[in-house]
């Protein structure tokens, strides 16, 4: 009769149920955090392309308006983007510093996408790649103005 018991014997071990949860629970240590840093990299890529479409329309202003070399009374506003745009609910703060050959030398977005109250900002700056940063505490242009 005993060796019938053990014939018959069917399922796992507490054992092999315990390896198999240990394993299952490294490989999700190891995939999340990739997983995680993939989602806020399609966020920033998200928040860029709203902020370009102001940085766009920026630049189209400054054509337009021909903005005078070392003019420092220029504004970019989240109002005259919004207007350039069509749309106002995209640019929640704006706002943009001119070289004195009437370029845009740096520009900062905040964007619908990273909320009004944040202290994250789309930054163009001439000669830099565009990045979701902290908005620089020493900038006042536009809507930034202290």
């Amino acid at each position: 009769m005993r060796k019938d018991l053990k014939k018959n014997k069917k399922g796992f071990t507490l054992v092999e149920i315990i390896v198999v949860l240990l394993i299952i629970g490294i490989l999700l240590a190891i995939t999340i955090p990739s997983i995680m840093g993939y989602v806020s990299q399609a966020k920033d890529a998200q928040f860029e392309a709203e902020g370009r479409s102001g940085y766009v329309a920026a630049q189209t202003l400054t054509a337009r308006n021909n903005a005078t070399p070392g003019d420092t009374t220029a504004t970019i506003t989240k109002d005259t983007i919004g207007e350039e745009l069509g749309d106002t609910t995209t640019i929640l703060k704006a706002g943009c510093t001119f070289g004195t050959d009437r370029n845009l030398t740096k520009c900062v977005f905040v964007t619908k996408g990273l909320g009004a109250d944040s202290t994250r900002g789309v930054i163009f700056e001439e000669g830099k790649d565009v990045k979701v940063d902290t908005i620089p505490t020493d900038f006042t242009a536009g809507d930034f103005s202290k």
